[in-house]
């Protein structure tokens, strides 16, 4: 048919909505199984929490809290748990050095997920995203971030797993 276009109605439903950032904070909210935690926390065990980014004037140097690394394209062996502030890791696990800054210039909510590594086995030193993590030669409380859910002003909700480096990706739900 010549001349004939499609409805915009039948294309709309194609285009997904971007959800708010209200949502989002809904959404990890009820995903956190380990609750709201301090962007200082350490020592934080296997599970799901949410954080909210601290200022750049709160953690003007967060290298001073990072032994290891959760960026798995470096070193599968993770990060030192016990030693390292959760915000200073996901710092190292964030797409850029940009997203990371934009995250803290608003104090936004984070969702991440952690899982244990087992035995015993060295961290690496690595500068990521403006942070400077020192090394340890045996770390016994090696952990993982599998899971790292952000908010993108423009893209909205963004979803990626530093310790394989995939993503991000948009986060639906």
């Amino acid at each position: 048919m010549i001349g004939v276009s499609a409805s915009p109605l039948l294309h709309a439903a194609a285009i997904p909505s971007v959800k708010t950032y209200a949502e989002f904070q809904a959404y990890i909210a009820a995903q956190a199984t380990g609750g709201l935690v301090s962007w200082s926390a350490i020592s934080l065990s296997t599970g799901a929490y949410r954080l909210v980014s601290p200022t750049a004037a709160q953690a003007p140097n967060l290298g001073n809290g990072l032994m290891g690394t959760p960026w798995g394209p470096a070193s599968a062996n993770g990060y030192d748990r016990a030693n390292s502030w959760v915000f200073a890791a996901a710092g190292h696990g964030f797409p850029s050095a940009a997203v990371k800054t934009a995250q803290m210039a608003g104090s936004l909510e984070i969702f991440i997920e952690l899982a244990e590594l087992t035995g015993s086995a060295s961290v690496i030193s690595l500068d990521r995203n403006g942070i400077l993590s020192s090394a340890n030669a045996g770390s016994a409380y090696r952990t993982a971030m599998t899971r790292l859910d952000y908010f993108d002003p423009v893209l909205g909700p963004m979803t990626m797993n530093p310790s394989t480096g995939s993503g991000p990706l948009a986060l639906t739900w």
